[in-house]
């Protein structure tokens, strides 16, 4: 899991390199006004964050899902393009690096708690 997690985080981070702030928050599909780069970033984050802290860890839910609703269901991609991409990316990092110990090895009991869920 820790594997793939850090492959879809490199390509994540890859796929905004380069790209400008106003582009970052573009919705080039017309049908899903609320796919930005910026709101992608921010997605990522916080569902990793809600399963691997919330629902692995038992810790209290934080951030922008907690505002979800069924009438604004994507809080996190909303939100999202306010806020400047090399911050979301920064936040990204720190909110993975929490679950790595030095030499990219995953928390000792987080694999465990994972596969048991």
């Amino acid at each position: 899991m820790a594997t793939f997690l850090d492959y879809a985080r490199d390509t994540a981070r890859a796929k905004c390199v380069g790209v400008s702030e106003e582009d970052a928050r573009k919705a080039p599909l017309p049908g899903s006004p609320l796919m930005t780069m910026c709101g992608l970033i921010s997605h990522l984050r916080w569902v990793e964050h809600h399963w691997i802290e919330v629902m692995f860890l038992g810790e209290e839910p934080e951030g922008p899902l907690t505002a979800a609703t069924d009438d604004d269901p994507d809080p996190e991609m909303r939100t999202a393009v306010d806020i400047p991409l090399p911050q979301l990316l920064a936040e990204y990092e720190e909110q993975s690096a929490r679950y790595r110990l030095p030499g990219g090895r995953t928390r000792p009991g987080l694999t465990d708690r994972c596969l048991a869920a």
